[in-house]
């Protein structure tokens, strides 16, 4: 189960890169992490040092699914999706 969710903004992202992918709609459901060692990110290929770190917990992005075994009766209006 995923308990939470992390994004990495990376160093050189500017807030109009934010808006463009859409993440200034979410932004304030996430959470800015302190980087306690920030110098390990520089070791990362490809990840910039000045990286931004956001966490948010799963159930505040994402709604609670519940997720059954499927019944026959879930697929009798497919017939019509895929027959139009």
């Amino acid at each position: 189960m995923v308990k939470g969710i992390l994004l990495l903004a990376r160093g050189e992202a500017n807030p109009e890169d934010f808006q463009l992918v859409g993440f200034t709609s979410i932004q304030s459901k996430f959470e800015e992490m302190d980087l306690y060692r920030r110098e390990v990110l520089s070791d990362v290929r490809g990840v910039h040092f000045n990286s931004i770190v956001y966490y948010s917990e799963r159930d505040v992005v994402i709604p609670h699914i519940e997720i059954r075994t499927a019944r026959q009766e879930d697929h009798d209006n497919l017939a019509t999706i895929f027959n139009a």
